[in-house]
């Protein structure tokens, strides 16, 4: 709306220029053909505009254009300016509540900077108490707060009738983003004492409720999530006693057990859904700790290369120590393992030799087994194991089974009444999963997504003389014959010659590590070989058996031609 003044000035304007008839206009308002006249663009480019943009509009263009651009580098230089547009405006809480409304939409879009408009809300309640005392800047928080959590998470997004499945399912995406982003924001502000904790505390049961009630499976599990997103951010206020009462506390305390009883719903609520919850609940055991992970970290400063490269990337490409990558505690535990590697080629040879295992020492030896299978495996392994040991008692565990199928089977195996335990790969290192007793032989069935959980696995669920059997599929696995290798090379176990030739074919692959074959056609050629990387003492001795066995042919070979007739040598 345009001010008063400025109004009255446009409306009188507005009647100079209509009474006003244009320079080829007759008097009754057309020309003789009885048409519109033609516009002069002339003319019309001389007027003064009727709705120009005011000064309070260009302060609010600038404004937008701080917020947007704002990372945690010009966090500091931006900021300044921003405070400097505090003091144009007329009313402070008009300013306050156009600056929080942009700090909300940008929220919205960039979750990985909720820490830092979090940041930038308690510099501005900071600001503004000194420069205006009388304004109820927390009141402007979370009156804004309100506003967007009914507008975003209390109502479905607008889906127009016919409109295809991809793009009704991107404007549910889209969505589902900003209401995370308003529930996260909302739980960051919480943390800094900036909006009350009883009003979250009403977003999240909103939230649970609808995530609950009868809607669509897609719905309910966007309001859950965003519930979980809510509790993952201010989880680490909760310690704060000037932030929570003892009532809202408890209040906390049952939302968690909610979250704990739905979880384990597996006949309402997806696996996906239920891992968000999981996840909710792990942290809040581990004391709101996230795990350190370059792929998830939060932004902040641009790091330089070679940290990265150090630390991740090194052990990806098989460069630098294993301390680098993997946890030294972790490395400690898996050095006092008797560990096999034994390369199968396909599941029935796996299958095969997981039974001669089995036979040979719970059987046979009545030794406790722990065979570790990913979930897709899981039922085929249980079935054969089955067929072939009706007489062993066997325990099973995996994601689907509810506390008391998995206590039953935690204690079965603990107690000795069942010396087999088959266990999913997907929840054997997870916190609710865990039991005191380390098995005496534990079989890697399906190698896990990556060498780091692998070597974790074995810290969780062996200890020093537990006999300990990976089976590698060369077809599947050979991506990580290289971290794997250096691994056992800095623990001193024994590394198969299949292995060490699986290794080789990758670094070949990757472009670490000349083949043979090249490095034999350079040494014919009388070429100098390149500076090759560092080797172990059994690769050094296998690449100087292939080169001296190759010299050796080729001797042979001249030898041979020397006494061949030239005519013999002509045919061939």
């Amino acid at each position: 709306a345009l001010p008063a003044e400025e109004f009255r000035e446009s409306a009188a304007n507005d009647r100079r220029y209509k009474d006003q008839p244009a320079a080829d206009e007759s008097l009754s308002g057309r020309g003789d053909s009885g048409a519109p006249p033609p516009v002069d663009s002339r003319a019309v480019r001389g007027r003064p505009l009727l709705f120009a943009r005011s000064a309070d509009s260009a302060i609010q263009q600038q404004r937008r254009g701080i917020i947007n651009k704002l990372t945690p580098e010009n966090f500091t230089k931006l900021t300044a300016q921003l405070m400097d547009t505090l003091s144009q405006g007329a009313v402070m809480s008009e300013v306050v509540d156009d600056i929080v409304a942009l700090i909300f939409e940008a929220a919205s879009r960039q979750h990985q900077y909720i820490d830092m408009y979090t940041d930038l809300c308690r510099r501005i309640q900071d600001r503004v108490a000194r420069i205006s005392p009388e304004t109820d800047v927390k009141r402007t928080f979370w009156t804004k707060c309100q506003a967007s959590f009914q507008s975003q998470c209390l109502h479905p997004p607008v889906i127009p009738a016919g409109l295809d499945d991809d793009e009704a399912a991107d404007r549910r995406t889209k969505h589902k983003h900003k209401m995370v982003g308003v529930v996260k924001l909302g739980g960051e502000l919480v943390g800094k004492g900036l909006v009350p904790a009883a009003g979250v505390l009403n977003w999240i049961h909103e939230l649970l409720t609808m995530g609950t009630g009868e809607q669509s499976a897609a719905g309910s599990e966007m309001h859950l999530e965003a519930a979980c997103a809510m509790l993952g951010v201010m989880g680490p206020s909760l310690s704060d006693s000037s932030k929570w009462c003892a009532h809202e506390l408890k209040t906390v305390t049952e939302v968690f057990n909610d979250l704990e009883t739905m979880s384990k719903d597996a006949a309402n609520y997806s696996l996906r859904i239920r891992c968000l919850m999981r996840d909710t609940l792990e942290l809040r055991l581990a004391e709101w700790k996230q795990r350190a992970n370059l792929a998830t970290a939060k932004p902040t400063v641009l790091t330089a290369r070679d940290e990265f490269d150090k630390m991740d990337v090194a052990g990806r490409r098989g460069n630098g120590t294993v301390d680098d990558w993997i946890d030294p505690e972790f490395i400690a535990t898996f050095a006092k393992l008797d560990h096999h590697v034994e390369l199968l080629e396909t599941k029935e040879d796996k299958n095969n030799r997981a039974r001669k295992l089995i036979t040979l020492n719970a059987v046979l030896g009545s030794k406790s087994v722990m065979v570790i299978v990913n979930s897709a495996n899981l039922r085929g392994f249980v079935s054969l194991f089955q067929e072939h040991f009706a007489d062993v008692e066997v325990s099973t565990l995996e994601f689907g089974h509810d506390e008391s199928e998995r206590r039953t089977s935690i204690d079965a195996f603990e107690s000795g009444a069942s010396r087999v335990f088959i266990v999913a790969g997907e929840v054997c290192t997870r916190r609710e999963f865990d039991f005191s007793v380390a098995p005496q032989v534990l079989i890697n069935f399906d190698f896990p997504a990556t060498v780091q959980l692998f070597v974790y696995r074995m810290h969780k669920r062996a200890e020093g003389g537990t006999a300990l059997y990976t089976f590698l599929c060369p077809a599947s696995d050979a991506k990580h014959t290289i971290q794997l290798c250096n691994v056992l090379e800095a623990v001193r176990h024994k590394i198969p010659d299949g292995l060490l030739a699986l290794r080789d074919k990758q670094l070949v692959k990757n472009g670490k590590l000349r083949s043979d074959a090249e490095e034999c056609d350079n040494w014919r050629q009388g070429a100098a070989p390149p500076a090759a990387p560092a080797r172990s003492g059994r690769e050094a001795a296998s690449s100087t058996k292939v080169m001296a066995n190759f010299t050796m042919r080729s001797r042979d070979e001249d030898r041979r031609k020397q006494r061949t007739p030239k005519a013999e040598m002509s045919v061939t």
